[in-house]
This record gives C-alpha cells, structure tokens and sequence, in this order.
C-alpha cells in the first residue's frame, strides 16, 4: 500500500465518484437509461 504518500490518488477517486454519480443521475432523469447500473 504505497498509494498514500500524498493523498493525491484518494482525492481523485472521491471526485471521479462525484462526477461519475452526478452524470449517472443527470443522464437517468432526462434519458430514463443509465449506462452503468449500480446494484443495491
């Protein structure tokens, strides 16, 4: 685990999640489709 020598890598999951959520949804309430399903 030498990923957390700046804390770099875990910002850019956290935002590539927010962004990717943030598109899902748009996409699904003005398509009705969502390209990558999330399983609950």
């Amino acid at each position: 685990m030498s990923d957390d020598d700046d804390g770099g890598g875990l910002m850019g999951w956290v935002i590539f999640i927010l962004i990717f959520g943030v598109g899902n949804f748009i996409l699904y309430q003005t398509t009705g489709i969502v390209l990558i399903p999330i399983r609950r």
